[in-house]
C-alpha cells in the first residue's frame, strides 16, 4: 500500500510539475490534489526535492529501458531508440526544461543528473562504434566524437524543452538528431 501511494504521489505531481513548473507547485499542492493531508504526503516523503529525486528516477529507468538490448547495425537502428528515448522522456517534460535549475539547488538530484549524463554518453559511444564497424558511420576523430557525443547526450537530456521551443513533436527526436547532428557522419541512407 505504501509503495502504491509513493507512486501515486509522484504521479501527481509529475502531472503538476508539468503543467505549472517545479517552483510553484508546492507539497500542500500536491497533497490537495491527492486529496490527502500534508502529514500523510510528508510520511511518504519529507520534502519536494524528494519527490523530484523519486520521479527522476523513475525517468531514468524509463528511458534506460528504450537502449536495453539495442544493436546498433544502420542508422535507422540508432533513430529507433533515439526516437524511443523521446518519447519515453514526454511525460517528464518538466525535468527537462528546468534540469540545471534543480541541478543547482540539489547536489544529490546534480550526482544523479551526472550519473546519468555518463551512462548516456557511454551507450551513444558505444553507438558510434558499432555502426562504425558495420559501415554506417566514417570514423569519427576522437576530438570530433567527444563534441559529438556530447551534443547528442545533451540533445538526449533535454529533447522535450528543445523540441516545445522549435514546435516539434517530441517523438521525434531520434530522427532530428540524426537528420541534423549526425548526417555528415553517416555513410548509410537514414531510411534503412
Amino acid at each position: 500500500m505504501a509503495t502504491r501511494t509513493k507512486e501515486a504521489i509522484c504521479e501527481k505531481a509529475r502531472v503538476l510539475f508539468n503543467e505549472r513548473g517545479i517552483g510553484p507547485v508546492s507539497t500542500n499542492h500536491i497533497a490537495a490534489a491527492m486529496g490527502i493531508s500534508p502529514g500523510n504526503l510528508y510520511y511518504h516523503y519529507r520534502n519536494k526535492g524528494e519527490i523530484v529525486r523519486a520521479i527522476f528516477s523513475t525517468m531514468v529507468v524509463d528511458t534506460d529501458a528504450t537502449w536495453a538490448n539495442a544493436s546498433f547495425r544502420v542508422p535507422a537502428d540508432l533513430r529507433a531508440v533515439l526516437d524511443a528515448h523521446c518519447r519515453a522522456l514526454g511525460p517528464y517534460a518538466f525535468l527537462s526544461r528546468e534540469l540545471a535549475a534543480v541541478a543547482i539547488g540539489d547536489a544529490a538530484f546534480s550526482d544523479a543528473v551526472d550519473a546519468l549524463r555518463a551512462k548516456r554518453d557511454e551507450q551513444v559511444r558505444r553507438a558510434f562504434m558499432s555502426l562504425t564497424r558495420s559501415g554506417a558511420m566514417r570514423p569519427i576523430a576522437p576530438r570530433t566524437s567527444t563534441a559529438l557525443v556530447d551534443v547528442v547526450v545533451t540533445w538526449l537530456l533535454l529533447w522535450p524543452a528543445h523540441a516545445r521551443i522549435l514546435g516539434r513533436e517530441v517523438d521525434r527526436g531520434g530522427e532530428a538528431v540524426l537528420r541534423e547532428v549526425l548526417a555528415p557522419y553517416l555513410l548509410e541512407p537514414l531510411t534503412s
